[in-house]
């Protein structure tokens, strides 16, 4: 009798994270290397308190499942939505993205983007009106609720 394999998808989310952080911490060295742009130390420590958690809720996700789940399901959370309301504007993305996004600032357009990891972050910059979904993070959350539901969340 052939045993049935399954995917299992808990593992290779919290391998995603992992990975996407690690990206993430490779975009971040690059920026500082290039010492092009003239970017506040504030963002760039946000930009690794972000990709560190990432890092951190793949780890979880991978050794200590119960408290992985929670972790990495606020992790994709905070990366689900782009948003650009007026002075605010926030996107986080650790991994692969890919975002459609609506923008409103001049003329309204429609903006498909495939991209990795990064985060921008500001206020009071500029006035940038759009909002945007990113399905990479909407099929991560749908990975780890079906391995969830697959195993139980206690991860045993």
């Amino acid at each position: 009798m052939k045993k049935e394999r399954t995917i299992d998808w808990r593992r290779i989310t919290g391998v995603y994270q992992i990975i996407g952080a690690l990206i993430g911490f490779l975009f971040l060295e690059l920026v500082i290397a290039g010492g092009e742009e003239q970017i506040s130390p504030w963002i760039l420590v946000t930009d690794f308190l972000f990709y560190l958690f990432s890092f951190v809720a793949g780890v979880l996700l991978l050794r200590k499942p119960a408290v992985g789940f929670k972790v990495s399901y606020v992790n994709q959370a905070l990366q689900i939505f782009v948003i650009g309301a007026g002075p605010f504007r926030f996107f986080y993305l650790a991994g692969i993205g890919l975002v459609l996004k609506l923008d409103f600032t001049g003329k309204t357009l429609i903006i498909l983007e495939a991209l990795l990891s990064r985060f921008q972050f500001g206020l009071f910059e500029s006035e940038t009106y759009y909002f945007g979904l990113n399905f990479g993070a909407v099929v991560a959350m749908y990975l780890l609720a079906k391995s969830g539901r697959h195993k139980g969340t206690s991860g045993s």
